[in-house]
């Protein structure tokens, strides 16, 4: 039986698992708590608060997939007054062709603000390409990503309507493999560089790393970072930049459902004030 084809990654996807590597795991100084449960039907609710820096913030989101159908919708509230909703359609017109619907609104003190979005995205084996239009802002957002024989490149920018003015061009250049990839970045104008690397090295070791040098920034800012699965219940993540920080992160499982994380995080040039500890508590039904 022949193997199907796996289609292009997106744009955003391209080296987002080195991002997601050396950030996800890690949350110094922040206590979170997290509920998760699912209906018969699929539908599924999250409610999620953080205290960090003396300030709290909570979501409550609402889910709901057909995959059958290639529907989706996600409600969510925010306690910074804001509501957001997102309305997906995958399939229907053509294999690999979705839109999505979003708006948002949110209350400030000068007065009410509404926003939103269409976006259309198309998958192929060969090519990903997303348009998205913002017409409340006048500003139109395109990327695409092509390639063959393991070899991507991609490229992104935006278009403002109101002023016909073209955006900032970003680029990214790499090669996937099996378990591993390796991304070239020249983002505002080929003014700011980076490179990423994500290496799967068996089921239980995963290595990646990261290097950027923006225009704010004097010195180019290294980073490597791993992960250690021991078992099936249970992680230890760790990383360290040029900066100086050094972060480990601890997570494990109470029982099924029930999962405890503890991440810290050490700066060498703050090394006076002490270690940054964060707490989370995840449940899920």
């Amino acid at each position: 039986m022949a193997t199907k084809p796996r289609p292009m990654v997106s744009y955003e996807d391209f080296g987002k698992n080195t991002k997601d590597l050396l950030s996800k795991p890690y949350f110094a100084g922040t206590q979170k708590l997290s509920v998760a449960t699912r209906t018969a039907d699929g539908l599924k609710f999250t409610v999620e608060g953080e205290q960090k820096d003396n300030k709290v913030k909570a979501t409550l989101k609402a889910e709901f997939k057909s995959d059958p159908d290639g529907f989706s919708l996600t409600e969510k509230w925010e306690t910074n007054n804001k509501v957001s909703i997102e309305v997906g359609l995958k399939d229907h017109l053509a294999p690999g062709l979705k839109f999505t619907l979003k708006g948002d609104f949110s209350e400030s003190k000068d007065a009410p603000a509404i926003g939103g979005e269409v976006v259309a995205e198309y998958s192929h084996e060969l090519a990903a390409a997303k348009v998205t239009v913002n017409p409340v802002k006048g500003v139109v957002g395109l990327n695409l990503t092509t390639g063959t024989a393991g070899f991507v490149g991609g490229v992104e920018t935006t278009f403002d309507i109101n002023n016909t003015k073209l955006g900032d061009i970003n680029a990214k250049v790499g090669y996937i493999g099996a378990g591993y990839n390796a991304v070239a970045s020249a983002m505002r104008n080929f003014q700011e560089f980076g490179f990423a690397y994500f290496h799967s090295v068996n089921a239980s070791t995963t290595v990646a790393g990261s290097f950027e040098l923006k225009n704010n920034t004097p010195e180019p800012v290294f980073t490597v970072g791993g992960e250690y699965k021991p078992d099936a219940t249970s992680k230890i993540n760790g990383k360290a930049d040029s900066n100086g920080k050094v972060d480990f992160a601890y997570s494990f499982a109470l029982k099924p459902g029930v999962t405890v994380g503890v991440s810290t995080q050490v700066d060498s040039a703050k090394i006076t004030e002490g270690a940054k500890v964060g707490l989370s508590l995840n449940f899920e039904a």
